[in-house]
């Protein structure tokens, strides 16, 4: 069975910088050990030949890279990652939100490495404010914080789908997670196609109901549905009435693809993994099989 891995974060430059904690061990080993894993060999070598290699191995055929403008993440630096491994990575562009002119700049980004470059679709983080922090709230916005709408409007008059980083540590309180916002913006745009990274954790249940009211919204939970709380909401879902709009997703690093693919194939019931690991992903994304 073919897979996707819907957030996924190689050991490849900016990932990999100074002041950057996901391949910190100081940071990344904790971290992990909150959801029982641990640091993979290509995360503990910073090794894309072993990053490649532990995806073969977990028949993950592509996987979603997200960058994180927010927290110094460049899409001009990035580029060359989805050149050089064009059938492996699929790049998310990301999208500032969270200073004065940052929309208008967002919508130059969404020319330059979208409609123009190498990158497939959109990643916002409208909860990170100034400092690039999710403890700040100068800067940070809600969803439907029309400001934002511009946006939105792009993304949906070219088809380019949405990932947002909605849910656990994003935003400066939980309130940004709620999954109203996000109902009220696919109300609004019901042509654009919205993918929530950390399916707007805590709010699991409200925001398996909301997946299931707009049929543009799609929940990727990803490590939230690997020993945390809510898991079984998520679950619960992807096994009957979201089958199709749950998406796999492993936080890599900081969870082994091994144990993130086993995980999801021991919760999952089998007449439904083939959609949640893949099928629903290239409808997400509209990828041609």
């Amino acid at each position: 069975m073919k897979i996707i891995d819907f957030r996924f974060r190689p050991p490849y430059k900016d990932f990999l910088k100074e002041g950057q904690t996901i391949y910190d061990p100081k940071f990344a080993l904790p971290f992990a050990a909150q959801y029982g894993a641990k640091l993979p060999p290509s995360a503990m070598e910073k090794s894309m030949e072993l990053a490649c290699k532990e995806m073969d191995e977990n028949s993950i055929v592509k996987a979603v890279v997200p960058i994180r403008v927010c927290q110094g993440g460049d899409n001009r630096n990035m580029a060359d990652l989805f050149t050089l491994y064009p059938d492996r990575f699929i790049g998310m562009a990301g999208l500032p939100t969270q200073y004065d002119g940052a929309v208008r700049d967002s919508l130059d980004f969404i020319d330059e490495f979208i409609l123009e470059g190498p990158y497939h679709g959109a990643f916002m983080e409208p909860g990170f404010g100034y400092n690039g922090s999710f403890g700040e709230h100068r800067g940070a916005h809600f969803a439907d914080d029309e400001v934002l709408f511009p946006i939105y409007e792009k993304c949906r008059n070219h088809g380019i789908p949405l990932l947002i980083s909605y849910g656990g540590f994003t935003a400066p309180d939980h309130s940004y997670n709620d999954p109203i916002h996000i109902d009220h913006v696919a109300a609004a745009f019901p042509d654009l196609t919205i993918i929530l990274a950390h399916g707007c954790w805590p709010y699991a249940a409200e925001a398996c109901f909301m997946a299931m009211l707009r049929k543009n919204v799609y929940l990727s939970p990803d490590l939230y549905m690997i020993n945390s709380p809510g898991q079984y909401d998520y679950t619960m879902g992807a096994n009957y009435r979201l089958r199709d709009k749950i998406l796999f997703g492993t936080a890599y690093p900081v969870i082994e693809l091994d144990r993130a693919v086993n995980h999801y194939r021991s919760i999952l019931r089998e007449e439904v993994q083939e959609d949640v690991f893949y099928n629903n992903a290239v409808r997400a994304l509209g990828l041609k099989d």
